[in-house]
């Protein structure tokens, strides 16, 4: 009956309230946690239902698996860092070997310009460094092929026919006339122009004489 009482009289205390109340709130945290256990329970029996049966007799087994397999992925991402540099690496010297290829390009170009234009400037400073007696003769030469057709066209007029006067001819014909006397006036007619071919013949060979 005494320990009852004083249970009674800690019961009233504001400890005991406080006490009971958290004692209360435990309890509840831990029906939560068995109803969220049963449920896992079930979720992990359906998967294990689900699952194969394991290769290994032993957990150490199961361990030096896991350990071999850790290992073997760190070389394959080693090896896939190394590749990945050996990538770039390429891209880089690709980079550098166009680089040099348009280098070579442009200056293959610049170099066959300065060739065609060093060619004309060498004309010109060969036409320009001509020795002086060369340039005289020259020039010499080409003046004597342009004075040519003036020369020949002087000497076409030079050698122009003369003319011949009509007193010339009218005294040979007095002396054809005078020489043989035609007659009838069909002689006469075949005779004149037998007398202007005579008259033609001798102007013809004056002009030669000329020409000579």
């Amino acid at each position: 009956k005494t320990l009852q009482e004083h249970r009674k009289k800690y019961a009233e205390t504001a400890l005991a309230q406080k006490y009971y109340k958290k004692k209360e709130e435990v309890e509840e945290i831990q029906k939560r946690v068995l109803k969220h256990l049963e449920k896992y329970k079930w979720k992990e029996d359906a998967c294990l239902d689900m699952l194969e049966a394991v290769p290994f007799t032993s957990i150490n087994d199961w361990a030096v698996h896991i350990a071999s397999m850790r290992k073997k992925t760190q070389e394959t991402l080693q090896l896939a860092e190394a590749a990945a540099q050996e990538t770039i690496k390429m891209e880089k010297e690709a980079e550098e070997l166009q680089m040099k290829i348009d280098y070579l390009k442009k200056t293959f170009k610049e170099t066959k310009e300065d060739q065609n234009d060093s060619k004309k400037i060498e004309g010109k400073n060969q036409e320009s460094l001509e020795k002086p007696e060369e340039f005289k003769e020259r020039v010499f030469e080409e003046h004597e092929h342009q004075s040519l057709p003036k020369e020949k066209h002087q000497l076409f007029k030079t050698l122009r026919v003369p003319r011949v006067p009509w007193k010339f001819v009218q005294s040979v014909q007095s002396f054809r006339f005078s020489k043989q006397q035609p007659e009838t006036g069909e002689v006469e007619e075949k005779e004149k122009p037998v007398e202007l071919s005579v008259a033609t013949s001798s102007s013809s060979r004056l002009a030669e004489n000329l020409s000579q």
